[in-house]
């Protein structure tokens, strides 16, 4: 009865809207700012890089909550077979292989009706306090009101959800490009940079035209602090990483970042934009840009463009160059044995020895002590490396577990 009393409301202003009742939000805003093509004026279907579903169609869903900064608003592809399914179809897929999305429709086949949609941090639920509006058409700039989400999809095709009929309904604009967030995590970090109990990765993303996926670059920094700014952590990699240059003005606004030799300044058309969340998937712009408030777990990246900058895509993760490291007398005054080895591992050394660190070949922590014999007959067979600390040294050797 509530949901008939609303349509009533809406009845004059319904003929110009046509038969999209299908849910809503506040204002909209035309700010597109993912983009795997940073010269683009605006995005389309290259920029979608999350597909769900099998087949050889493809059609394209816009999902636009309608935030007031306007950057709350997702595309991914679907890809099908057949000419039975529907817009209802596509948010299944989705549902079914974007972890962080949900929906809820009332109704029957054929019937369906959008109630809510919920992605990350995002919601838009029906009737609290609006209903969503349902839009399609030729590319994501050219989409009108549709009939609802009973729709059948057609290769090719765009279709847009936008949350809001108030004070009218607002054709869905894409934005972001959806991610996955199983795309990355912080298992994937195997070595760190910094010391302490809390952690965070750091991402740098160049955004080149032509090599997108191998510019963008992660790290991992341990923190003992509860908190730490965005602008210490990329200033303390700078000084631990020796590949890395970060530039700030006298204002202290991120100028030039310099990695490796691949090198973007900032200029009147294209700079650093900050993002933070805690996964690929809910990456959102932070407000305070570098100065944001890093808290244990999240994820800071800065990608480099104008407005259809896209955000920081999956990294390749930086290996913490000490891992490296290997003092000359050290090496020559160290012998590890038996190797390979059964029960436990001996160090011969007549240095003082701080720390000894055992990871596996992903890089993960398994084991650790100060003795210069230990027992490794838990650890699973297979290869191993065993990192020593001496003083301001560090060496790494291999071994065998049998």
């Amino acid at each position: 009865m509530k949901r008939i009393t609303f349509l009533f409301a809406f009845l004059f202003s319904i003929t110009l809207v046509g038969q999209g009742l299908s849910n809503f939000s506040q204002t909209n805003f035309n700010h597109p700012k993912t983009a795997h093509n940073t010269n683009e004026t605006s995005l389309d279907e290259e920029d979608v890089v999350f597909y769900v579903g099998e087949g050889e169609q493809t059609a394209y869903v816009v999902i636009d909550f309608r935030a007031e900064d306007g950057l709350a608003s997702f595309a991914w592809g679907v890809d099908f077979d057949g000419d039975d399914l529907t817009v209802y179809d596509a948010l299944v897929k989705i549902e079914e292989e974007d972890p962080n999305f949900t929906f809820e429709a009332s109704g029957s086949s054929g019937s369906y009706f959008l109630d809510d949609i919920y992605y990350n941090n995002f919601a838009g639920e029906a009737g609290v306090p609006d209903w969503w509006s349902t839009w399609s058409g030729s590319s994501p700039e050219d989409l009108e009101m549709s009939g609802g989400i009973n729709d059948p999809l057609q290769n090719q095709e765009w279709y847009g959800l936008s949350y809001g009929f108030s004070p009218e309904p607002m054709q869905p604009q894409f934005v972001y490009a959806a991610y996955n967030s199983d795309w990355f995590d912080f298992e994937e970090v195997e070595t760190w940079f910094g010391e302490g109990e809390n952690q965070t990765v750091i991402t740098i993303d160049f955004v080149d035209d032509e090599e997108a996926e191998e510019v963008t670059f992660a790290w991992g920094l341990k923190f003992e602090e509860e908190t730490i700014s965005a602008k210490h952590a990329l200033e303390f990699l700078a000084d631990a990483d020796e590949n890395l240059t970060i530039t700030f003005n006298d204002a202290d606004e991120l100028i030039t970042v310099n990695y490796n030799g691949i090198e973007k300044t900032a200029n009147a058309t294209e700079s650093w934009h900050s993002f933070i969340g805690t996964n690929l998937s809910d990456y959102a712009l932070a407000e305070e840009g570098i100065f944001e408030i890093l808290e244990n777990d999240d994820m800071f990246g800065i990608s480099f463009g104008g407005e259809n900058v896209r955000r920081p895509f999956i990294p390749t993760v930086v290996e913490n160059p000490d891992m490296g490291i290997v003092d000359v007398e050290l090496e020559t005054a160290v012998k590890i044995w038996p190797n390979p080895t059964v029960d436990k591992l001996h160090i011969e050394t007549a240095a003082e020895i701080q720390n000894i660190f055992v990871f596996d070949m992903q890089g993960r922590k398994v084991l650790e002590s100060r003795s210069k014999t230990f027992e490794v007959n838990k650890l699973p067979s297979g290869n191993y490396f065993l990192q020593i600390q001496s003083d301001n040294t560090m060496l790494t050797k291999q071994f065998t577990k049998q």
